[in-house]
């Protein structure tokens, strides 16, 4: 109805023992099918982003959900920061570099961010003043996602300006 061709959501918060994400992963399946029939009949793309404090939590389960959906319609928002915990900033990486190799080729969106890490939580910062490696990012989706869109988040307007030039310092616009 907005004349949309992507919706972009998450998942859901898993906080409950590990045992159980076999079983949250079945119901998101579930739910994953729903809105991609819908997506189907509109003609929309659903992008999903995978959150490591939620269900789809890995580059793995990730490409699991694509090879299940054996969609075209169903595409992949990439949030770096969303995919590290501050226990696994160290690996960040090895998780990226992970996540491109198995689902890279359906990245649609890039959640360009930062964070720091203060008393063991991430925190948010400035566009390029944090512990993300935006550089390996930034590498991939120019030689392999040139036409990428970027969405941003927590904009504080006295340093958008500082946000644009990290940006454009990047070749991204």
């Amino acid at each position: 109805m907005l004349g949309s061709k992507i919706v972009g959501t998450e998942t859901t918060n898993f906080s409950e023992d590990e045992s159980l994400r076999a079983e949250r992963f079945e119901i998101l399946k579930d739910s994953v099918l729903r809105i991609l029939d819908k997506a189907e009949k509109e003609n929309v793309f659903v992008g999903i982003e995978p959150v490591a404090e939620h269900t789809l939590n890995t580059p793995q389960l990730t490409k699991q959900l694509l090879d299940y959906a054996k969609s075209e319609k169903l595409k992949i928002i990439f949030d770096p920061v969303n995919l590290v915990l501050p226990e696994t900033i160290e690996k960040q990486d090895e998780i990226f570099n992970e996540f491109f190799k198995l689902v890279g080729n359906e990245i649609v969106s890039l959640h360009a961010k930062d964070t720091v890490i203060e008393n063991n939580e991430k925190a948010w910062c400035i566009l390029g003043e944090g512990v993300i490696n935006h550089d390996l990012i930034f590498e991939y989706l120019l030689k392999n996602k040139p036409e990428i869109s970027l969405l941003r988040e927590g904009v504080e307007m006295d340093s958008f300006n500082i946000d644009i030039e990290f940006l454009k310092s990047k070749a991204l616009i």
